[in-house]
């Protein structure tokens, strides 16, 4: 009840509720003071004879006469009271009302209103900096402060859009300018086209082709329009045989993977999975060559297939935890595109996961080291 009594629109109509009830009391009191008035005025109105007469009737009681109607009626009509002061109050009563709702209307209607109509101009010029004082309360308050957490959500995505198009630009621009250079030499002949010099050319190629498709299913992921074409699989045979792919891969580097699995059946799109985890292998191979080792587990929990890849590497910097799925995302900020990819693979494994009515998280490895644990839905929890 006391956080009901808090709302601006109640306090006003409580006010506006008290000020009625005091003008209906005023008003009989008027109607007192005007009736008593008006005694005064006939009274005073009659000559000393009459008034004795009238008396006289009164004390009789004979009030109702034919000679003490006469009497009222000759008087009464020439009774004129002083109305100057109650036309005074009337006034004075009648500006305190306007001026008291006008006020409490301002001050817990109007003025937080238009905090949040400036607020508003400002951020649809732009301005997504901007905030609305959040001084109301109840209703207003709530309203202020969700116009707060939308501007705030703006200027996030403002200022994430702009680094992604910086980002994008970069990763073209290197092989774009690569490609230029050399192009250009090939045409002036200062270098000579033979078989290595056209590789070095196709790798830029594939670079921009590889950048391409991965920001098309990022793209196409958060609009809902990426095709999947699920079905039943068998992960574990399929985990075994893709982990098989990086052995010799991660032998050359000094690491080992160590693959924990138990038989486990899923509802997704194969190629869409394999992009997945071949991602997660990836990127624990490039970032985690320091810690040696690289742990899959695969496992069974109600009605979910969790799979988990962590490493023993550097791990997640606290503060980039909840960026790292996020598009040009690396871990090592010095990393280039050569050591540590364009930054596109984490991006591409939360949409991919998503879109197969997944999850994934990352966190920090305890004993050190980041952590991947992604969770599908198993066949069984899939409708025939």
């Amino acid at each position: 009840m006391f956080r009901m009594m808090r709302s601006p629109p109640l306090r006003l109509g409580l006010f506006v509720a008290a000020i009625v009830l005091l003008f209906a009391v005023m008003q009989f009191t008027s109607a007192f003071w005007w009736r008593h008035q008006r005694e005064q005025a006939f009274w005073a109105s009659m000559p000393s004879e009459t008034v004795q007469r009238y008396e006289g009737l009164l004390r009789r009681h004979r009030a109702d006469s034919d000679e003490a109607e006469l009497i009222r009626y000759h008087f009464m009509t020439r009774a004129q009271p002083r109305v100057s002061l109650q036309i005074l109050w009337w006034l004075l009563m009648a500006g305190t009302l306007s001026a008291s709702t006008s006020w409490l209307a301002w001050r817990w209607l109007l003025r937080p209103l238009q905090g949040v109509e400036e607020a508003a101009a400002h951020m649809a010029s732009g301005d997504y900096a901007v905030r609305s004082p959040e001084d109301a309360e109840g209703a207003l308050r709530r309203l202020q402060h969700a116009f707060n957490a939308l501007a705030g959500n703006l200027q996030r995505l403002e200022d994430e859009r702009r680094e992604l198009i910086a980002s994008i630009s970069h990763e073209l621009r290197t092989p774009l300018t690569i490609l230029q250079g050399r192009l250009h030499a090939l045409c002036d002949g200062v270098l000579q086209g033979h078989a290595h010099e056209h590789q070095r050319l196709l790798d830029q190629v594939v670079h921009l082709v590889r950048l391409v498709d991965d920001l098309n299913i990022i793209t196409m992921g958060q609009e809902k329009r990426l095709l999947l074409r699920p079905e039943q699989l068998e992960l574990k045979s399929l985990l075994s045989s893709w982990v098989e792919l990086f052995a010799e891969r991660a032998q050359a580097l000094g690491m080992q993977l160590h693959l924990t699995a138990t038989e486990c059946w899923v509802w997704a799109d194969p190629d869409r999975l394999r992009q997945i985890i071949t991602n997660l292998i990836e990127n624990a191979l490039r970032y985690a060559a320091a810690g040696g080792e690289v742990d899959i587990v695969l496992s069974m929990h109600a009605d979910q297939v969790e799979l988990t890849i962590a490493d023993r590497g550097p791990g997640l910097p606290d503060w980039r935890e909840e960026r790292v799925f996020g598009a040009f995302f690396r871990v090592d900020s010095s990393r280039n595109r050569h050591t540590g990819g364009a930054g596109l693979g984490l991006a591409v494994v939360h949409t991919l996961v998503e879109l197969q009515g997944g999850r994934i998280v990352a966190q920090q490895r305890p004993g050190g080291g980041a952590e991947f644990i992604i969770s599908l839905p198993s066949r069984t929890a899939m409708p025939s």
